[in-house]
């Protein structure tokens, strides 16, 4: 195995390993998706005074994003099941 090879693979296990430690559920993103889109359209709203106050999203808005994001992963899960994983020996020669 190259050098370069060797150096690739080191880099895609680490941004594999910390994918992994972060461990976003879709939901969580959906979420935040919403929430953080509901700051940002308050931020095109309000214009150049945009600065001159804190823009916030409330509690139950935020609930309403949970919930929203918890019946769109749902939904999706039945649009598209996830994939069932493939046999362990799929590959290996029979002895």
């Amino acid at each position: 195995m190259t050098l370069e090879a060797t150096v690739s693979i080191g880099w895609v296990n680490t941004v594999i390993g910390a994918a992994e430690r972060l461990s976003v559920t879709t939901e969580q993103l959906l979420a935040a998706a919403g929430i953080y889109g509901d700051i940002a359209r308050e931020v095109g709203r309000r214009g150049d005074h945009a600065w001159d106050h804190r823009v916030v999203t409330p509690k139950r808005e935020k609930l309403a994003w949970v919930a929203r994001a918890g019946f769109q992963v749902i939904a999706r899960a039945r649009r598209w099941p996830a994939i069932t994983p493939r046999s362990a020996n799929l590959w290996t020669r029979s002895t």
